[in-house]
């Protein structure tokens, strides 16, 4: 049997990271295809792969690239994660239905969001859909069909990733690198700050300003009121704060220094770094809808989800199951560092997920290989 797997964003990467190296264990051939920001990942996990050039997507070459790849390869099915826009995953997805005898074909959503849009091809306007999508629980079945995907091609699963986050959470090379990461951003500072870590996304591209996507707030007007909120509560205790900066690997390190050259607040920006052990390392974190967010709840973190002047913060799917608590006001977020108390007493994370019945993601890599092994058979 030989799986064929194609990512190019962290969260699919992510998730399907647990999936292959099980397939690998059960003696499967797995072919990775990588593109983008998921190279990073697959490389740090040690999977084998064939790297793909992003920019050959717009290309009308990479499609012929992938029909000959799938024509050498001949994989029995194909496993990929989703992407927004013009992506590998739905060129694959096209190019396979385009082949005399089409293969089964799998996809895996890795978050609650933009469920039809990852299917949604941008030139043609049209769904290109696989014949089974992998959700992570009741919640995202409910979204996904809301959003007008067909009810026969969406299955629960869990989500891979979140199952082995407890794992991953004690490695050693994650507790070593929380542990550089806190030296250094206290290196400066009284050794009894607090350092919360804000989760950037990149709203500024994504949910532009004057367009119809944009959600009353980006990322800099955000981490503004997140810098506003701590000297509020420095005002308030006299107690020391240290703010970082984590940028999603979609944003530009550019465009951020200059939207903040006007602050006179020492900001720790931080890039290319692996979520856990910044998770471990801070002791709140603050960001907007990141899947950071959901992660962090699940390390035992306090995590507050921030959307400035949102009528319904109870959209971002943390919010919405109780794992995430939500401000929408600077007064709100400094109330919220102000009740954390955490400058006398710092608590470990636990190194455990939450005990929640909507995220219960245990058997999630099982359940994705069971869908691939039945797809097969029916072949």
């Amino acid at each position: 049997m030989i799986v064929l797997v194609a990512v190019q964003d962290v969260g699919g990467a992510n998730a399907l990271t647990p999936v292959i190296h099980q397939l690998r264990a059960r003696q499967v051939e797995v072919v990775t295809l990588a593109c983008g920001k998921a190279l990073s990942v697959v490389q740090s996990a040690g999977i084998p792969h064939q790297a793909l050039s992003l920019s050959e997507l717009a290309e009308s070459r990479m499609r012929s690239d992938l029909s000959q790849l799938l024509t050498t390869i001949n994989p029995d099915i194909l496993l990929l994660g989703t992407a927004w826009g013009l992506s590998l995953d739905k060129e694959i997805l096209a190019v396979n239905q385009t082949c005399d005898r089409p293969r089964p074909t799998v996809s895996l959503i890795d978050m609650w969001s933009n469920y039809r849009t990852r299917f949604t091809h941008p030139l043609s306007g049209e769904l290109v859909l696989p014949t089974q999508i992998a959700l992570m629980d009741a919640i995202a079945y409910e979204q996904a069909i809301a959003e007008g995907l067909p009810l026969t091609h969406l299955i629960v699963t869990g989500q891979p990733y979140l199952e082995q986050l407890p794992l991953l959470l004690q490695k050693a090379s994650v507790v070593d690198q929380a542990a550089a990461l806190r030296k250094t951003w206290l290196s400066e500072s009284p050794t009894n700050s607090s350092i919360v870590l804000f989760a950037s996304e990149a709203f500024s591209r994504d949910f532009p300003p004057h367009s119809p996507y944009y959600r009353g707030y980006t990322e800099i007007t955000a981490l503004q009121g997140l810098i506003q909120a701590v000297e509020l509560e420095e005002q308030r205790s006299h107690r020391p704060w240290v703010i970082v900066d984590k940028l999603h690997p979609e944003e530009s390190l550019a465009f951020v220094r200059a939207a903040l050259s006007a602050s006179q607040r020492q900001i720790h920006i931080l890039e290319h770094q692996p979520p856990l052990p910044c998770i471990l390392a801070a002791d709140l974190i603050v960001g907007m809808t990141s899947m950071f967010l959901v992660e962090s709840a699940f390390c035992g973190q306090p995590t507050l989800s921030f959307q400035p002047d949102t009528l319904n913060p109870q959209d971002f799917i943390g919010s919405r199951i109780g794992v995430v608590p939500a401000a929408t006001s600077i007064a709100a977020l400094s109330t919220w560092l102000s009740r954390q108390q955490i400058a006398c007493q710092r608590q470990k994370p636990s190194g455990s997920p939450t005990d929640l019945p909507s995220f219960q993601h245990r058997g999630a890599t099982t359940r994705v290989i069971d869908v691939l092994l039945k797809l097969i058979h029916s072949a």
